[in-house]
């Protein structure tokens, strides 16, 4: 994708063609009743106060010394953009609305052009770009799949990850916003307060977990999904069922499980470590500001809030330091290894992160 330093550096290129072909000695044409005889040259001093004094050639100098400091000014602005552990960006549709990785390839699912984009998870370069369903929300790799939820005709697909044509379709419940991987493909419905199981080969629902009063989030850990609720933290078996509220500290808006871990956070600005084993709530910590995205990382977590900060803490009890800062609010993260990556709808970018080991 072009950028403004690109642009900049063509223009001064052409004008050092132009310079050279300015100052390149031509032949003389020869006038009627003119000899060809070559007069003595000028003295050296008189020939460069002549070349100096040519406007063309001052024009140009001075066209190229304006673009040497506009290009530098653009370089500045390029290193000012991610001031804080951001190492790169790209566009990624209108407004991109979740994200998944495998390490490898990144995918982003942009409900404002009804498209599924990849990227080389590390240059950040386009691999594919497919059209979906109207308005995607949610993306999940697994088992040799690419699956989108698309909210806007309620159906899940089944993408093959290397060129995006479709594989599969079926319909979801009422206002899908998730989708995980276990067992099943698992779709969060949050009008119809369910997640709902789907066979990967057949892409048929054959179960549901019931019972989830105003559900946002989804994530597995410990060979159950977990879901973030209005009344809690709630655990769902993968053979579906009622979900039963486990005592996690309250009310809960994201959640992502890592390890032996399952983290959550608090509308108003809390994060927690549970451990399922113990069912005890390990660590609270106070977050900059809103929680707007969370993805679990080893035994830390990485958590965006509302201020554009990503903070990640590196285990339960540990304070949250600030990952990245990119000027955006994020409503998406993911990530594979080191890699951090995050979407937002604001800016409409896809944004490269590290964390560091």
């Amino acid at each position: 994708m072009s950028q403004p330093v690109d642009h900049l550096a063509g223009v001064a290129a052409r004008a050092r063609l132009d310079l050279n072909s300015a100052t390149t000695v031509r032949p003389v044409p020869v006038l009627p009743g003119r000899s060809l005889r070559r007069a003595a040259p000028a003295p050296a001093r008189r020939g460069r106060v002549r070349l100096l004094r040519s406007p063309v050639l001052v024009g140009l100098a001075a066209a190229l010394f304006v673009l040497g400091i506009l290009i530098g000014i653009g370089s500045v602005r390029e290193r000012e953009r991610f001031p804080h552990n951001v190492l790169a960006s790209v566009e990624a549709g209108d407004r991109p609305s979740a994200v998944a990785t495998d390490g490898t390839t990144v995918w982003v699912a942009d409900e404002g052009s009804g498209r599924v984009l990849a990227f080389d998870a590390r240059r950040l370069s386009v691999r594919w770009v497919a059209s979906v369903g109207p308005r995607p929300v949610a993306l999940a790799y697994g088992f040799g799949a690419l699956w989108v939820v698309d909210a806007g005709d309620r159906k899940l697909r089944e993408l093959d990850p290397g060129d995006g044509h479709v594989l599969g379709l079926a319909n979801t419940s009422i206002d899908p916003v998730a989708v995980t991987i276990l067992d099943r493909v698992w779709v969060l419905a949050a009008g119809n307060a369910t997640v709902d199981g789907y066979n990967p080969q057949t892409l048929t629902q054959d179960r549901s977990g019931r019972g989830l009063f105003s559900p946002t989030s989804v994530t597995v850990g410990s060979g159950v999904l977990w879901v973030a609720t209005r009344d809690g933290l709630c655990r769902v078996l993968p053979t579906g069922g009622d979900a039963s509220t486990v005592d996690a500290g309250g009310a809960a808006s994201l959640v992502a499980a890592g390890g032996q871990l399952v983290w959550l956070t608090s509308a108003t600005g809390e994060v927690r470590a549970f451990d399922p084993a113990t069912s005890r709530v390990l660590s609270r910590a106070a977050l900059p500001g809103r929680p707007t995205a969370i993805a679990a990382a080893g035994t830390g977590v990485a958590v965006a809030t509302d201020d554009g900060t990503i903070s990640y803490l590196d285990a339960p009890g540990a304070s949250p330091r600030v990952l990245a800062h990119p000027g955006a609010v994020l409503s998406n993260l993911a990530v594979a290894g080191d890699l951090l990556l995050g979407t937002s709808p604001t800016t409409a970018l896809l944004y490269r992160m590290e964390i560091p080991s």
